[in-house]
């Protein structure tokens, strides 16, 4: 058995990115920079596959999301500079991304 624990990979449709982009807009997790930790990541440029900043925090998806959409409950997310972020929390990789608006 494997000790690196791999997540499926995500193939989410418009529907579900529409999903996913309503479910997380209310939610007041947008990245801040205010924090000193958080300044470097200020000038992240987000892509497919790159590692998250250490100064951006991933949050689990909400439940009701989960519930409707099974396979995102192995992800986070993280609202960036108007671009929605799905994570794999135990990499920090960026798996998906589309804007929030």
């Amino acid at each position: 058995m494997s000790q690196k624990p791999s997540v499926p990979a995500l193939q989410l449709s418009d529907e579900q990115r529409t999903k996913i982009r309503e479910a997380v807009a209310a939610a007041h997790s947008d990245a801040s920079f205010a924090l000193k930790k958080a300044k470097p990541a200020q000038n992240f440029e987000p892509s497919i596959g790159a590692t998250l900043p250490k100064g951006l925090t991933p949050h689990p998806l909400p439940r009701p999301l989960i519930y409707e959409i099974p396979l995102l409950k192995r992800y986070a997310y993280v609202k960036f500079k108007d671009e929605v972020l799905i994570v794999n929390p135990m990499t920090r990789k960026i798996v998906e991304m589309f804007p929030i608006g």
